[in-house]
């Protein structure tokens, strides 16, 4: 049994060093698939075990059926998901808390009771921040606040649908980070703006929270143009590379696909892209998936991949709320850019 296992991890060093995104001579990576008429080469439960892997969805966007207006635009090939990080667990005894984790868990608490209770001029003001802020952002820049500071992103590994072409989907990612890191800097520049007026707010209602919040938002999109470039460099380079995974699903992914042609086929406009349709395999009763049955369906491609789902919301609820915000804000900027 052993030789058996000593084989499989020979056979599976030579593939790596063969298909591999970057250099992995020295360091264990599982296969890249970037092709359309093959199986997957590595199954989830074949992927070795990485200290914290960051594992992301690339749902794409729906097929054009005539080109865009503006030959300028270029159109995003496809959304990237990653997960919603679980709230902030309280400091342990001793520990000191800094100001932005603060800041995040008061902000954590506000908008929990926000949403409990749904009423008063509080809940309404907390509701409508809370909006401002996710408005601002972009679906890019999102995804690039959710990854790990450059010393604990070991990995990034990538699921996406396998009726996705795929041919150029590394070369797709790398550009769509260096375009986040231009909004990211123009999120920070405006909410560095925003902070006096947050503060005023804050001091003329008494409603603890926007000026802290500003500040955290103005953090998290410096952040996110540093994640930008961070990834950006390391992907590019051979000197600390990040290894890069790509690998095909024909479930889940195809569900989180049609749901994103469903909303960007109301987004657009008429003629745009086709219907929706949800294939499927012959005599497989294929059929679309709505809300936490959806964000389930998203939890368990993390956790099949090797997310770290400590440090993940798994409420259903709240990330079926979350992912169809994404997708939603993702298919206004796609549909911006196809009008």
């Amino acid at each position: 049994m052993a030789s058996i296992d000593d084989s499989l991890r020979e056979n599976e060093k030579a593939h790596a060093r063969t298909h591999s995104t970057a250099d992995t001579s020295d360091r264990s990576s599982y296969t890249s698939h970037m092709s359309l008429g093959e199986e997957a080469v590595a199954a989830p439960e074949e992927l070795p075990a990485a200290e914290h892997p960051t594992v992301a969805l690339l749902i794409p966007f729906p097929q054009l059926l005539r080109p865009p207006s503006s030959q300028k635009v270029k159109v995003p090939p496809f959304m990237v998901y990653a997960p919603l990080g679980a709230p902030l667990p309280p400091p342990k005894e001793g520990e000191k808390d800094s100001y932005k984790n603060k800041a995040i868990r008061r902000w954590q608490k506000e908008e929990k009771e926000a949403k409990e209770s749904g009423a008063g001029f509080k809940a309404k003001a907390v509701k409508l921040i809370s909006k401002g802020m996710s408005a601002t952002k972009n679906s890019r820049i999102e995804f690039l606040v959710r990854t790990p500071n450059k010393k604990k992103l070991k990995e990034l590994r990538f699921v996406y649908p396998s009726s996705m072409p795929a041919e150029h989907v590394q070369q797709q990612f790398t550009e769509l980070v260096k375009s986040a890191k231009k909004g990211a800097i123009m999120n920070g520049v405006i909410a560095t703006s925003l902070a006096p007026f947050a503060l005023a707010f804050d001091t003329l209602t008494f409603i603890p929270g926007p000026f802290e919040i500003t500040a955290v938002w103005s953090a998290s999109s410096w952040t996110g143009a540093a994640r930008a470039a961070g990834i950006a460099n390391r992907i590019t380079s051979r000197d600390g590379a990040l290894p890069l995974s790509f690998t095909p699903d024909t479930r889940a992914l195809e569900l989180l696909a049609f749901r994103m042609h469903e909303i960007c086929a109301r987004k657009a406009r008429p003629g745009t892209v086709a219907q929706p349709h949800l294939g499927g395999a012959p005599g497989e009763n294929a059929r679309p998936m709505r809300g936490p049955e959806l964000a389930g369906a998203a939890l368990d491609v993390f956790r099949a991949y090797g997310e770290d789902m400590d440090d993940v919301e798994t409420d259903r609820m709240r990330v079926a709320e979350d992912l169809e915000r994404c997708m939603k804000k993702a298919a206004k900027e796609w549909a911006k850019a196809v009008a």
